[in-house]
């Protein structure tokens, strides 16, 4: 409930690590190994594991990775 708020609050939209995965072209696995690796920061963890992130930042992050591979 209280993640729900703050979503709220703050007009995030959130992804689920398979739509991070699809934004990215990444496998999810790829996904948890960045997160790993710490290249990306999941917004929110949920008591079963799971992550939730923030699109700003996955967008972000797609765009600094498209500067590199120019």
């Amino acid at each position: 409930m209280i993640i729900l708020l703050i979503v709220k609050f703050f007009q995030m939209k959130l992804l689920t690590t398979s739509e991070v995965a699809k934004i990215l072209g990444q496998t999810s696995r790829n996904v948890l190994n960045l997160i790993k690796d710490k290249k990306i920061t999941p917004a929110i963890t949920l008591a079963n594991g799971h992550y939730l992130f923030n699109e700003s930042d996955v967008l972000l992050f797609n765009s600094k990775k498209m500067n590199y591979a120019k």
